[in-house]
């Protein structure tokens, strides 16, 4: 059974920007600028390949640093991917607040083809965002199993360490109730008895 972390792409645009109102000029960016993030973003696989056709460059982001791969990642539009990628995507481009490539936006919603594909493609299954995760703490945290199991096939640490309280992903999954996610993380030879970093306050 399929246990996903479902966000809508507003969603988890807003936890990227969590500090966006500090820097608004990183949030405008015309549809000139990026039609062809703006066409993934819509999942108009069509208009992509007009575009890329017509010399568009795949690579062009948005304001946010969002580009065609990241949505294709985030909505698990493998198709679109495969015609990005063979179109020159930049596999590992990442997002201006919070540091999420393709790879992260995609552990993060449980989309497993997607993870595959990324991974396939040369995507880092180690690298850690600005806040402190890698992709294995968030499938573990979405309960996602194709993605977790995708993520330990291409050798990532399972007991990665994140940079905030030294979690490892079996934390994150106990956190989220994701039962069949600590089963798969345990298999693999997670440390049942990591203990995270204790901060003691003054008095």
């Amino acid at each position: 059974m399929r246990n996903r972390l479902h966000l809508n792409a507003p969603t988890v645009v807003a936890i990227l920007m969590l500090t966006a109102l500090s820097a608004p000029a990183l949030l405008i960016a015309s549809a000139a600028e990026s039609p062809v993030a703006d066409a993934a973003m819509r999942e108009d696989i069509n208009t992509v390949r007009a575009l890329l056709r017509e010399g568009a460059d795949v690579n062009a982001a948005q304001g946010d640093g969002m580009t065609a791969l990241h949505w294709s990642a985030l909505t698990d539009d493998v198709t679109t991917m495969e015609v990005l990628l063979y179109a020159g995507a930049v596999v590992e481009p990442m997002t201006r607040l919070g540091g999420y490539t393709p790879l992260h936006l995609a552990a993060m919603q449980g989309n497993g083809d997607a993870v595959a594909r990324l991974l396939e493609a040369g995507s880092n299954g180690e690298r850690i965002t600005d806040t402190g995760v890698s992709p294995l703490h968030l499938a573990a945290q979405a309960g996602q199993l194709a993605s977790i199991s995708a993520l330990i096939s291409a050798g990532v640490h399972v007991d990665a360490r994140d940079q905030y309280l030294e979690r490892t992903p079996l934390h994150f999954a106990t956190a989220h109730n994701r039962l069949e996610a600590i089963a798969t993380l345990v298999a693999a030879g997670a440390d049942v008895g990591a203990v995270t970093r204790v901060t003691d306050y003054p008095e």
